[in-house]
């Protein structure tokens, strides 16, 4: 009895297989877990964000430290001049040097294979004015957890900044060097993946050079999050403000490559198969 598999079948099948795993990827990662423009009837001019949760657009709780404290931490939203995609976005102010203003949102799934955090973003002053003066920062947190994984910052002195956990920067670069002018809407985006111990960021689509993390580089870092929060100002730091809208976290599409080759494969299994039976005929 010959059990030898005959070639042919072998491609075939194989091609098949192939197909099926590309074209099976490009159609199960894509995932979005928040997505939020702070606008219509779910937030108010001036909601204020404290403690208690306020369930925004998309359902996921948004909380801050705001506390009815106008005089000194504000976090709410706010009308905004030509806010991007509406006319409301997200307000932070710290008018304090006791404590820092924060917003935090928690998506309920810690994306570690491969995910972002977007937002836009506008300096303002108090008055709601365009300014150079800022220290602004997001913290990456796992869903329900409390312990930070690392941070994305950025201010006039330090520039661009990805940290570790405690703060220590692992990349820096100037806002000169990315191409940025503090004063008008800008987006910035967060990529991140434990998996493969990598990180970037980009800057109204274009990645800003020199603040990646490739991988070996920062192994004992965890690039992944659940939860976010944006700050402005700092304990040395205050009189400062800025709006953030747009906030976006989730798996971005895959790249068209994978459904390209899975594609192919199964064409080409097909075309193999029938040229096949066309000379048997």
């Amino acid at each position: 009895m010959n059990s030898k598999i005959p070639m042919s079948r072998f491609y075939t099948v194989a091609g098949a297989l192939i197909g099926f795993i590309c074209l099976s990827a490009s159609s199960s990662q894509a995932q979005t877990f928040l997505s939020e423009g702070f606008e219509g009837t779910t937030w108010p001019a001036n909601q204020q964000l404290t403690g208690t949760a306020f369930t925004g657009t998309d359902g996921n709780a948004w909380k801050g430290n705001d506390n009815n404290n106008s005089a000194s931490l504000v976090v709410q939203s706010k009308t905004t001049t030509a806010a991007p995609g509406g006319s409301q976005s997200l307000f932070i102010r710290d008018g304090s040097g006791s404590a820092s203003p924060f917003a935090q949102v928690d998506w309920g799934t810690t994306i570690s294979n491969g995910g972002y955090f977007e937002f836009s973003f506008r300096n303002a002053s108090s008055a709601g004015t365009s300014t150079t003066t800022g220290n602004y920062g997001v913290t990456f947190i796992n869903t329900g957890g409390s312990t930070i994984n690392f941070k994305f910052l950025f201010s006039d002195t330090a520039g661009f900044q990805l940290t570790n956990s405690a703060g220590t920067a692992l990349k820096t670069v100037t806002y000169a060097a990315a191409g940025y002018t503090p004063g008008s809407w800008v987006t910035f985006r967060v990529n991140f993946n434990e998996t493969d111990n990598t990180a970037s960021v980009a800057l109204n689509g274009t990645s800003i050079a020199g603040l990646s993390i490739a991988a070996g580089e920062a192994d004992g870092t965890l690039w992944q999050a659940g939860k976010v929060q944006i700050t402005a100002g700092s304990n040395a730091a205050f009189g400062i403000g800025g709006y953030f809208d747009n906030v976006t976290a989730a798996i971005p599409e895959p790249s068209t490559s994978a459904a390209v080759l899975g594609a192919l494969a199964l064409f080409a299994t097909a075309g193999y198969q029938k040229s096949r039976k066309a000379g048997r005929t």
